[in-house]
């Protein structure tokens, strides 16, 4: 499970590395899926959350720019990976047509809502 959240964060960093250097960006699909991850148990729903968050922390380190993570960073000061789990489960309920589409564009889609307040 390790590897797994390891890898998706170097994915993750990588996707948004490149979307800070070119307007048109091609994303590739992740390890999960909205299905795979309504399947999940809740905690690895937590671990894969919390894991898809840090690896969006690290993007800097990648060449994205800081200032397009302050929204995030400081919209989840202080939250737990339950609630993170919740916004996410909660952008899946409200999106069935998005469930086979990989789980790390729903996540940052759920959390650009989630965040944009």
């Amino acid at each position: 499970m390790m590897r797994y959240i390891e890898a998706l964060a170097v994915f993750t960093l990588l996707s948004i590395s490149m979307a800070s250097q070119s307007q048109e960006v091609y994303i590739k699909n992740g390890y999960l899926t909205g299905n795979t991850f309504r399947a999940m148990d809740e905690a690895s729903k937590n671990v894969y959350a919390v894991g898809l968050i840090d690896g969006m922390f690290l993007a800097p380190m990648f060449g994205a720019p800081e200032i397009k993570l302050n929204n995030l960073a400081s919209c989840t000061v202080g939250m737990t990976g339950q609630q993170i789990v919740a916004i996410f489960n909660k952008y899946l309920s409200d999106n069935p047509e998005r469930w086979n589409q990989s789980m790390h564009t729903i996540g940052y889609a759920a959390m650009f809502r989630a965040c944009d307040k």
